[in-house]
């Protein structure tokens, strides 16, 4: 420069903007930066061409899926050859092993562009292989296995004989290579990934998915098409009952075509859709015990369609009554259709179905086949219609073990007899046979009609038929006088008890009849939820009350038959508009339709109320026999029905009504009363569970444990400078980031019985901007200082743990387009790789990518703990920590320190030679950088306190393999566990270190357990087990930022701030070299103190990654230069001329001084005399 001083080229290209800033565009030469090394490719290229076969050579950076390799393309002279591995190992022995290319691209001739250059825009893409041999992988599970592996690891091929370590494994990448075997259909677990590290070893334990299950129950139980079908509960009510006329039970609908229908087109729908569906070719024998038996035949052998011509209402009529009764049990048909002529030139099409075969669910499957088949054949075509679900005897077959199944839940329905039945009734004698029934219709104007379906479920997060059973229980008991009463609930029946299971498209009828009680007591927001909480407390939703009715044990059996019964049986249908669209082939006609039942059979209720929505409207039809109701007893009931459901009705609309109940949140138990006191705005609440083991721990310490100078200790913070930045954009990036996960519009409530976290509908960034341009041109110190104080203002804010967002960012503008960006966010959200994972997306919608909708939430992880067993991980963590006798606690080691506050971070960064000695031991005894770090934090624990066996906490990513997608979720998955390590010091080092894996292996299955509970079982709760922690991350935040540059920003700078309520925290990290934080408690240990630490730990890992260290005793805590000071200091430089032995030497002394103090051993005292004594009589016994 224009003083003397020396300049360095560096080769990069950049230019000097007018304000004042330097702007880097690339490099001038072909340098490059990988792992953190700067390396001049014409060095490589060098070394290439000097090799005797080699013609033309031109070395590349590409970018991989795990990050830059080096390619070389290499041309060779006719008369050599040489392969690309031997070519390789000839370039390692001059080159270090960062500049050795990934892959090497032999070719004819180099491309050439049109100045005769290499043109490297034509180079073809390279294959990057593993080292070694290669045998390639055989078989499907071994091929599924090695393209897995190369996906994530970023290679082009694996063979069946590679090692996992050895090409770059850990252990995060297993986790993923656990999930994409599973996706694949095959089963492995993270631990034999680990015992097993080659593909061909793998391959042997791989299961496919489906045996971890159990198997499809129609494929255990195939079906014989002749065996007798098991009766429903549903159906064993139908047989028990006295009618005379069993055949003329029907449900039935009549349709008005809006097109001609043809009879012969029309009969072959009917024909196809009864050989379709098995259910309506049933046909039922009585036994001569009285016992019915239901079987299917084969195929349907009576024809199904009747074609007739009504001239008159009372000739119709008649047909249709004709119809009704045309259905034969035994032999069938059970379903009839019958064809009308109308007079007026119109048809009618009645299909009557008999009850036993036919429900609700049904008759939308019915139609829909029926249109589908009607149409095929009216276009001469092959009827095809979808696939039927699983059969009604398979469900029937597997409902006859449920009692036995939820034996627990009997007790529900035995709980029920003390509730009222009893009705007013005019005429208690008046008979209830079906000949005297009669039907009222209440009928709910268009506009409460559609409150009720639209709006007032969201009040109290209801469905329709919660608030009909408010309406009805309110109705009965206001006419009854009764405080709660029971009515029979008619249900669709087709749980979803089994994962094998599926009956959306099965015809049958599945109908489940169980008793209620509805409670309507109260105001009407007390009345709503409690009805609302007893329906969802209803065990499987009333599937069991029929089947302990039937199939229960003798005393179940009894007790429910001895049950009161209900006077009232209420079913709501749903809307049956969206079956009749415009645009369908028929619509619902008007006119009577005959008897659907034989009028000679008794009524089992009272009062029969049947409620659906049709052209808009609720219609509830309310059935009763006039020979024991007089019809102006039901209109008054019926006002008081219409009165009570309007009331519900206007309640729920308003803007003020809102609640929630317990059934809204199944994964806590909490009371009513306790939730409606929970201090949040339930218009904002969408979720509420319980929290994760590690964020129950976290929020124990953030309120209990303030520290005065750092405020909440689980308070993180990010400082990052960007240039390039777009503050708009990167706000609307961060909102949306917001609006997308659950998790990050979470707080957390401490004043519940149990601390519990919500979610909210929305939650607004808090974004503060300053504007210091002006500042910008100060001294940077200055400006340096201000940031820190501005920083930590951020952090002493706090913040509020109960109202979402928990984070605050604030953008400092220093330039035009550079800020000072400072997030702070509370640790309860997320862990390190969620962060990283947070930031990804941020910059990706920065940069105008669409991202998808996340396929999981953090509820989903905490729905997933609560399904672990406990009892499991208990004894394998009482087995595991069974040589624990004391805490490992190293503070207690060392010197008190004396008026020690705040949280301090010390760093050590290993040098490059140092971490790649550790990486290639690693790999050589086949286990991970991981591992290696526990294991020298293990020594030196040891050499402090003394202790053989230490304990300390590791914290594990925690991300369940076997939890779908939760790679990608957001959320604090990390849990610390203890991890118990025995040092032997004649056991070799290898052998120690896979121990030490094994462990971590083993663990891995139960890691997932509290750590509260774990020392709560060690009886170690109030002093824990110790003192610090080793967490390994995997998580680089840099790395993140860096693929983030396409975006035109450039980030510098970045400061990461965590603090734990351990004394002391170990994090190490992997970029380009190895680095080492020690954060730790002031309180407890002293600067000095952990500056020695951390170079004693350095010493130790150098130690163990040397060849010539074989056991554990080989390996010292000291430095070479200690080591040498130790030496020193055994050496006396000053000598004697004497040489006489020190036997002589105590004799001479017990002449002199006889009684002198020679030797003090506990309680023993010796003179010289007698120690001489002594040793005289053990030389001649010695001797002799």
């Amino acid at each position: 420069d224009n003083q003397g001083g020396r300049l360095y080229r560096t080769g990069d290209l950049a230019r000097w903007r007018e304000d004042g800033q330097i702007e880097y565009l690339g490099r001038v030469d072909h340098q490059i930066k990988i792992r953190g090394f700067r390396i001049e490719l014409g060095e490589i290229e060098t070394q290439l061409l000097q090799q005797p076969a080699v013609r033309e050579a031109v070395v590349v950076a590409k970018a991989g899926p795990s990050g830059t390799r080096l390619v070389a393309y290499v041309s060779l002279h006719k008369e050599h050859s040489i392969t690309p591995p031997a070519l390789r190992e000839v370039l390692a022995q001059s080159l270090p092993d960062y500049m050795l290319p990934s892959a090497i691209v032999v070719l004819d001739n180099l491309p050439l562009n049109a100045n005769g250059k290499v043109d490297r825009k034509r180079l073809p893409e390279p294959e990057f292989i593993s080292e070694g041999s290669y045998a390639a992988p055989e078989g499907e599970v071994e091929q599924v296995l090695a393209n897995i592996w190369a996906e994530v690891l970023g290679i082009s091929q694996v063979g069946r004989n590679d090692n996992f370590f050895e090409l770059g494994g850990d252990s995060i990448l297993s986790l993923q290579i656990v999930t994409k075997v599973r996706r694949a259909g095959w089963k492995i677990t993270p631990r034999q990934l680990f015992e097993r590290q080659t593909i061909t070893a793998l391959a042997g334990v791989v299961k496919p998915v489906e045996e971890e299950m159990e198997p499809p129950f129609a494929k255990q139980m195939a079906i014989d098409t002749a065996a007798p079908i098991p009766l429903l509960p549903i159906q064993l009510d139908f047989f028990e009952q006295p009618i005379p006329a069993r055949h003329h039970w029907n449900q039935a609908v009549l349709l008005k075509s809006r097109q001609r229908l043809q009879a012969e087109w029309l009969d072959r729908a009917l024909q196809a859709v009864v050989q379709h569906h098995r259910a309506l070719r049933y046909g039922y024998e009585e036994q001569a015990d009285g016992h019915w038996i239901q079987r299917a035949a084969a195929t349907a052998t009576q024809a199904v369609l009747w074609v007739r011509e009504a001239a008159d209402s009372a000739q119709f009529l008649a047909l249709c009554n004709a119809a009704q009764r045309s259905l034969d049990l035994r032999n069938g048909p059970l379903l009839r259709a019958l064809l009308i002529d109308m007079a007026d030139g119109t048809q009618r099409l009645l299909l009557a179905v008999h009850h036993l075969v036919i429900d609700g669910v049904s008759w939308r499957i019915l139609l829909e086949d029926l249109k589908a088949a009607y149409g095929q054949s009216t276009r001469n075509e092959a009827i095809l219609l979808p696939e039927v679900t699983t059969d009604y005897a398979i469900w029937a077959q597997r409902l006859q073990h449920f009692p036995v199944m939820h034996a627990d839940e009997f007790d529900y329905w035995q709980s029920l007899a003390v509730v009222p039945v009893t009705l007013p009734c005019d005429d208690l004698e008046g008979s209830n046979a079906l000949e005297h029934s009669d039907t009222l219709t209440l009928k709910l104007d268009r506009a409460h009609t559609q409150a009720l379906l639209k709006e007032a479920p969201a009040a109290y997060r209801t469905q329709v038929n919660d608030l009909l059973l408010t309406a009805l229980g309110s109705a009965l008991c206001r006419w009854s006088g009764h405080e709660r009463i029971l009515v029979d609930l008619e249900g669709h029946g087709r749980e979803d008890l089994y994962a094998d299971v599926d009956l959306s498209r099965t015809i049958g009828w599945f109908t489940a009849l169980f008793p209620v009680a509805l409670d309507p007591t109260g105001n009407l927001d007390a009345r709503i939820k409690r009805i609302k909480e007893g329906l969802r407390q209803i065990p499987h939703k009333g599937l069991g009350y029929g089947l302990f009715k039937y199939y229960g044990t003798d005393a179940q059996r009894c007790l429910l038959a001895n049950l009161p019964k209900a006077q009232v049986v209420f079913n709501y249908l749903g809307q049956f508009d969206g079956n009749f669209e415009r645009d369908t082939l028929w619509q619902l006609a008007d006119e009577p339709i005959g008897d659907l039942l034989d009028q000679g059979a008794l009524q089992q209720h009272d009062l029969s109320i049947n409620g659906h929505i049709l052209v808009g409207e609720l219609c509830m039809e309310v059935s009763y026999s006039k020979a024991r109701y007089a019809r102006t007893t039901i209109e008054t009931f019926i006002c008081i029905f219409l009165a009570e459901l309007k009331s519900v009705i206007t309640h729920c609309s308003h803007s003020d009504a809102q609640g929630v109940t317990p059934s809204d949140f199944p994964l806590i138990r909490i009371a009513q009363e306790e939730l409606d006191h929970l201090p949040i705005p339930f218009d904002q609440l969408v979720d509420l569970y319980p929290l994760s083991p590690m964020q129950a721990g976290m929020l124990f310490h953030s309120v209990a444990e303030v520290d005065e100078e750092d405020g909440d200790i689980y308070l993180n913070r990010l400082r990052i400078d960007i240039d390039g930045l777009d503050a708009r954009r990167f706000k609307q990036a961060w909102q949306a980031a917001i609006n997308r996960h659950e998790i990050l519009r979470t707080g957390f409530i401490q004043e519940a019985s149990t601390p519990l976290q919500w979610v909210a509908k929305s939650a607004e960034l808090p974004i503060i901007e300053y504007d210091w341009r002006e500042r910008y041109s100060v001294s940077s110190a200055t400006l340096q200082q201000d940031l820190d104080a501005l920083a930590q203002a951020e952090h002493a804010l706090g913040l509020d743990l109960l109202k979402p967002p928990l984070m605050r960012l604030v953008l400092v503008r220093l330039a035009d387009t550079k800020y000072h960006f400072i997030w702070t966010a509370h640790h309860l959200l997320l862990d390190g790789w969620s962060t990283s994972q947070l930031l990804s997306e941020i910059l990706r919608e920065y940069g105008g990518e669409v991202l998808p909708t996340p396929q999981g939430r953090f509820r989903d992880f905490i729905e997933w703990l609560a399904g672990r067993d406990q009892a499991a991980s208990k004894t394998y963590w009482l087995e595991r920590l069974n040589q624990v006798n004391e805490p490992t606690r190293l503070a207690s080691a060392l010197p008190e320190v004396q008026h020690g506050t705040g949280y301090v971070v010390h760093s050590s960064e290993l040098d490059q030679d140092l971490t790649d000695q550790l990486v290639h031991f690693a790999k050589r005894t086949h286990v991970t950088i991981n591992t290696l770090m526990q294991a020298a934090w293990a020594l030196l624990l040891k050499s402090y306190t003394g202790q053989p066996t230490v304990t300390f906490g590791v914290t594990v990513a925690g991300r369940p393999a076997d939890l779908p997608g939760s790679e990608q979720m957001l959320g604090l998955f990390i849990n610390t566990i203890p991890i118990c390590i025995t040092l032997r010091p004649e056991q070799p080092i290898a052998d120690w270190l896979r121990e030490v894996q094994a462990q971590n292996l083993a663990s891995r299955e139960h890691e997932h357990t509290p750590l509260y509970e774990i020392q709560r079982w060690l009886k170690q709760s109030g002093q824990g087990l110790f003192d610090s922690i080793l967490v390994f991350e995997n998580y680089p935040i840099d790395e993140t930022l860096r693929q983030s540059a396409a975006n035109g920003l450039t980030f510098s700078g970045s400061q990461n701030w965590e603090m734990s309520n351990y004394p002391i925290a170990v994090a190490v990290s992997h970029q380009r070299v190895l680095n080492l934080r020690f954060g730790y408690d002031c309180q407890y240990f002293s600067e000095d103190a952990v500056n020695r630490l951390a170079t004693q730990m350095i010493t130790l890992l150098h130690a163990m990654s040397r060849s010539q260290t074989h056991q554990l005793c080989d390996i010292t805590l000291l430095s070479e230069a200690e080591q040498a000071q130790l030496t020193a200091w055994g050496v006396n430089a000053q000598h004697y001329a004497s040489v006489e032995p020190v036997h002589r030497l105590i004799e001479r002394q017990a002449l002199l001084y006889p009684n002198a103090t020679a030797l003090i051993f506990g309680d023993t005292e010796l003179s010289y005399a007698q120690l001489n004594r002594r040793a005289n009589r053990l030389a001649h016994r010695l001797i002799a």
